[in-house]
């Protein structure tokens, strides 16, 4: 029963720290997304219009703004979920980046 209780306590232990392993990624990868869209210009894939660092459409063409990937920088387009160059999840840093 000790046997049992201590091996429970070990696999919670393990899942804590997975889970705050794969947190910090996550929010490691929001703050370059964050920083990125302060300290690079943006635009639009469509029409190459500039882009405002809080715009989700193109003033010019009015086409949905797409993203480029926080860690390799391949471009997306409007609706990916993960990035096609190294398959990090766009859906979930942009939406815990607020954007």
């Amino acid at each position: 029963m000790v046997h049992r209780r201590r091996r429970q306590e070990r696999e919670e232990k393990k899942q804590q720290v997975e889970t705050g392993s794969k947190l910090d990624d996550l929010i490691e990868t929001a703050v370059r997304v964050k920083r990125g869209r302060t300290n690079q210009p943006v635009t639009c894939q469509h029409c190459q219009e500039q882009l405002g660092p809080d715009d989700n459409f193109c003033p010019q063409c009015g086409r949905m703004a797409g993203v480029n990937c926080p860690v390799c920088q391949q471009a997306g387009t409007p609706g990916d979920n993960f990035c096609t160059g190294c398959g990090t999840s766009l859906k979930d840093v942009l939406q815990f980046a607020g954007r």
